[in-house]
């Protein structure tokens, strides 16, 4: 399920919020086996998140690449089970039509065993151009009240929100909340 986009739009507009990253994932099938294709604004993930590469060039580079064109990162079980590596190119079926990318990194990861194939959200939405996200990360300021800043953003009014919106929050990486859809 997905998310109204002003979701996002009005959480950004509250005083707390540093950054708001918008995520879109889809299940599909590569090569005859499930696999997760999902979108982000690294602009704002690669700077947040604490991915870690197993392979590839320095992290700074990969964001960068995936910003810049037809890149993607796999995750160390997708990259394992389809014999992926830093610098081949994959298809993917995106809207009617077979789009190569290369990958441009190897992240570990092992919250699922499937895989995953990530790309930035811009070069994604050129393909398939429905911005809902499935979910949201939502990075706080310094010093943020994460008790407050979870109330202003789960009292958006309704058509922002179809239903109560879920928070996770993980005050280890700089204080963020994930709104799940």
């Amino acid at each position: 399920s997905t998310l109204d986009p002003a979701i996002a739009d009005r959480i950004e507009g509250i005083a707390a919020i540093a950054a708001v990253d918008r995520y879109r994932s889809y299940s599909i099938t590569y090569g005859s086996m499930p696999a997760t294709l999902a979108f982000s604004k690294v602009s704002v993930h690669g700077r947040r998140a604490a991915t870690r590469f197993l392979e590839g060039p320095p992290a700074a580079e990969i964001w960068g690449d995936l910003a810049a064109g037809d890149n993607v990162i796999v995750s160390e079980p997708f990259s394992e089970k389809h014999d992926v590596q830093v610098g081949d190119r994959i298809s993917l079926p995106l809207a009617g039509r077979d789009v190569e990318f290369r990958v441009a990194g190897v992240y570990y990861d092992y919250s699922g065993e499937q895989g995953y194939i990530i790309g930035d959200r811009s070069v994604f939405l050129k393909y398939l151009p429905d911005p809902r996200p499935t979910n949201l990360a939502i990075y706080l300021v310094d010093g943020a009240d994460v008790a407050r800043t979870r109330a202003a953003s789960t009292s958006l009014p309704r058509p922002f929100a179809r239903r109560p919106l879920g928070f996770g929050c993980n005050e280890q990486q700089s204080a963020h909340l994930l709104a799940l859809a």
